[in-house]
């Protein structure tokens, strides 16, 4: 059965602005909210004003994404890097090799709970802090704004490149966007936004673990109702080609959660 009929017509189940004048200013004030700065907890509901972009670039809230069907029980928000921007010897299309390897959990997920009331929320976020590395200005998706030339060519190049991969088969769902990494924003100093980036949230950077030292900290995964409320999560950390690597969560433990 078509997993959109299924959920569609199953039983119902039950499931428990800061405006920039300077991005680093505002968002240290923000880090001081005793809530702002830290990872979501399980039992704890997310910001419902977390957004994220379709591939046209239109904003989503989660919160509107999560209750598309409202039978679904557990939502799995899957935060990846996303496509390579157009070079070609990145594996899959995808710029972060751990993103590469770890999407066969998705595409496990995605085939085992085909007809269970399971949405998958594939999020790709842009390689926001290397994008010199990818044939465009440095750091172009972090100071640009977003009616910039600049930032709107890099920001069709970074889509069609993650569209390539999911229309390849390589990411199972549609994916939505994350252009600014916003979801798992990192904090150091070094790679805080320029002026161009925009509005600074208090969600910014809580999807993102505690004790969280990759530069991006993708791949990380999190389940939710379609409440927002925080089931499991996170779970990240599996580095695929680190010497020695490191996993941190295998297909089996997200099955069984």
């Amino acid at each position: 059965m078509d997993r959109r009929a299924f959920l569609k017509t199953g039983a119902v189940l039950t499931s428990t602005g800061l405006l920039t004048r300077n991005p680093k200013m505002l968002f240290a004030e923000a880090r001081a909210d005793s809530n702002s700065s830290l990872t979501y907890k399980q039992g704890e509901k997310i910001s419902e004003q977390t957004f994220v972009l379709d591939q046209e670039l239109k904003k989503h809230t989660l919160h509107s994404v999560f209750q598309v069907n409202e039978d679904v029980l557990v939502n799995v928000l899957y935060i990846f890097g996303g496509g390579a921007m157009g070079k070609e010897d990145k594996l899959g299309g995808i710029w972060c090799q751990d993103s590469f390897e770890d999407l066969q959990i998705l595409r496990f997920i995605d085939v085992k709970y085909e007809e269970m009331p399971v949405q998958i929320i594939p999020v790709a976020c842009s390689p926001i802090y290397s994008t010199q590395h990818y044939g465009f200005e440095k750091r172009v998706l972090l100071d640009e704004p977003d009616e910039s030339e600049k930032y709107q060519t890099a920001a069709k190049a970074f889509v069609e490149s993650t569209e390539a991969s999911f229309k390849s088969g390589l990411i199972p769902v549609q994916p939505y966007f994350d252009l600014r990494n916003r979801l798992l924003m990192n904090k150091r100093e070094d790679l805080m936004p320029g002026q161009g980036y925009g509005e600074i949230y208090d969600w910014q950077g809580r999807f993102r673990a505690d004790d969280e030292t990759q530069t991006y900290g993708v791949p990380t995964i999190w389940f939710l109702d379609a409440a927002g409320v925080v089931l499991e999560g996170p779970f990240r950390g599996n580095l695929y080609h680190s010497d020695p690597y490191e996993i941190n969560y295998t297909l089996v433990d997200i099955d069984r959660a």
